[in-house]
């Protein structure tokens, strides 16, 4: 997921961006937003800067009834926000697979890229 940011103010400021990830139709109860990464990014005024989260599939996975580590098919939300209750950009996205899919190590970090 991809955005620009920009300092509107007159002053240099911070912000942390952060990513969030709501699972549309989980077989199993999941958080309204869970917190998948974030960035502290800071700026001149007037400057503008492209983030790039680059979410891996396996960090979107979550352990089942059985205690099995699994990537389900279906929709999710990510969500980028200066905060929970902040959200200012959304989009869906499509894990399209037949199957349940097996995922062998829980990732926790989301690679991201300042430009």
């Amino acid at each position: 997921m991809s955005f620009q940011i920009m300092n509107i103010g007159e002053f240099f400021g911070e912000e942390v961006v952060q990513l969030y990830e709501h699972d549309v139709f989980a077989s199993s109860p999941r958080p309204s937003k869970e917190l998948k990464g974030y960035v502290r990014v800071g700026q001149k005024p007037g400057e503008n800067k492209k983030i790039k989260f680059r979410i891996p599939a396996d960090q979107l996975a979550f352990y089942d009834t059985d205690l099995n580590l699994v990537l389900e098919p279906g929709s999710m939300i990510l969500m980028v926000g200066s905060s929970s209750d902040d959200i200012r950009l959304q989009a869906e996205i499509e894990i399209c697979s037949n199957d349940i899919i097996p995922i062998k190590e829980r990732v926790f970090v989301c690679p991201v890229e300042i430009q």
